[in-house]
């Protein structure tokens, strides 16, 4: 079934492409190529088996599950985003849909797999407020999901995956840790892992959080905003990975 605003989204672009179909028959000489060239584009950044290809490449080597006959010492989970903005009934700063996707995944491995200890990585905050490290939020969520308190440690300085690895690493040497079960979203899961081996760790991976099984992604004909959203975040991974080997941190 098809959210509220996927028809609108269809009839309008369907709109813009009749429309501009008429100009071009009415233009002999200018077409409007940078016009068709934009709207084709918004096509297929909104259509999902555009999108679904190009999650391929990102999500494709990383399979859900892992080894569970690997000798990993801890599992490590990574911060996603965070809802600040105060809710009916929750006036206070709370993990968002893929964090406490993450942090779930993170605790079902802790509970039905091995009980290993469990880092929490992530340290932004909302700028002016007193909202406490991601990771203080993550580690909410992870106890509720009946890991004990005592075993799930926090790295509360970084800000971005880099920095993750960087003071992820720094803590887990300390507590003689050299290899971790690493989560994070599938199509994130590269530049995490290869940040986390620059550091000098073994990681076992352990994604989630999969884009290309969405039923709306996976099903789905009809051009919608969640595939735009996933082109963005796949551009921004791109970007990440370029700016991360530019960098010398992959």
């Amino acid at each position: 079934m098809f959210d509220y605003i996927q028809p609108l989204y269809t009839i309008f672009l369907l709109t813009a492409f009749v429309s501009l179909i008429h100009i071009w028959r009415q233009n002999k000489t200018r077409k409007p190529l940078l016009l068709a060239a934009a709207l084709l584009g918004l096509f297929l950044i909104s259509w999902p088996p555009f999108v679904w290809l190009l999650l391929q490449p990102f999500e494709r080597p990383f399979p859900p599950g892992i080894d569970r006959s690997n000798d990993a010492q801890a599992i490590v989970v990574l911060s996603g985003n965070i809802q600040f903005s105060p809710l009916p009934g929750l006036p206070a700063a709370e993990v968002a849909s893929d964090t406490f996707e993450r942090c779930q995944y993170a605790a079902y491995l802790h509970t039905h797999w091995r009980p290993l200890p469990v880092l929490a990585s992530g340290g932004g905050n909302q700028p002016g407020t007193d909202t406490p490290p991601y990771a203080e939020l993550m580690k909410d969520a992870i106890v509720r999901e009946r890991v004990p308190d005592t075993l799930v440690w926090v790295e509360g300085k970084s800000h971005n995956t880099h920095e993750n690895a960087e003071f992820s690493a720094q803590l887990l040497r300390q507590k003689g840790v050299t290899k971790i079960v690493l989560v994070t979203d599938a199509y994130h899961m590269r530049r995490a892992a290869m940040s986390f081996r620059k550091e000098g760790l073994i990681v076992v991976p352990a994604a989630c959080g999969y884009r290309s099984f969405d039923k709306a992604i996976f099903g789905d004909l009809t051009p919608g905003w969640q595939s735009i959203r996933y082109t963005e975040d796949l551009l921004h991974e791109t970007v990440g990975l370029i700016w991360y080997k530019i960098h010398g941190w992959i």
